[in-house]
């Protein structure tokens, strides 16, 4: 009699455990590491021509700042910046600096993803990641105008992500 109420509780907790578990990851709190980097490299790819575009609108409004410097704004607006009560020109070199850093962080994360992308070019499948995560065409799409079957689409992509993902992330990825 003891043993069956031990494994009823037993069940009772793991199923409390499995249903806490699915409720974390739902809310985000929790994730699945052992898909992360993979969900990483699509989240990459799919952002890829919304990093271009950011790329050259900080060029451009690096360019902007140089030549004009800062706009004048309503003094309703407040900056933060590091040291409190910058003056007008230190305030200039700080958002200037900002913007720098900020393009230069995105041109790395843009150069990365140009040589990953090159190293698979070479493969018959390659077409699928532009259509897939540049142009956001579903499966069935990218089926239609390649003549490839759906089961096809999803094996290459598949393993071209992973081979992009140990590209991007290295041995972090295996982990």
């Amino acid at each position: 009699m003891n043993r069956e109420r031990d494994e009823s509780i037993e069940s009772i907790i793991k199923k409390a455990a499995a249903e806490t578990v699915r409720e974390l990851e739902k809310s985000k709190l929790l994730k699945q590491e052992d898909s992360s980097y993979f969900r990483k490299t699509e989240k990459l790819l799919y952002n890829y021509p919304g990093l271009l575009k950011a790329l050259e609108q900080k060029e451009q409004d690096i360019m902007y700042i140089k030549e004009h410097g800062l706009q004048e704004r309503s003094k309703s607006i407040v900056y933060y910046t590091g040291g409190g009560g910058a003056s007008g020109e230190e305030l200039h070199m700080e958002v200037l600096e900002g913007y720098i850093a900020t393009r230069d962080k995105t041109k790395r994360l843009v150069q990365r993803i140009e040589v990953a992308l090159e190293s698979i070019k070479g493969d018959v499948y390659y077409y699928i990641i532009p259509c897939k995560y540049f142009d956001k065409l579903i499966n069935m799409e990218i089926e239609e105008r390649h003549h490839v079957s759906e089961r096809t689409i999803r094996r290459h992509k598949n393993r071209l992500i992973n081979e992009l993902t140990i590209l991007l992330f290295g041995a972090d990825a295996l982990d």
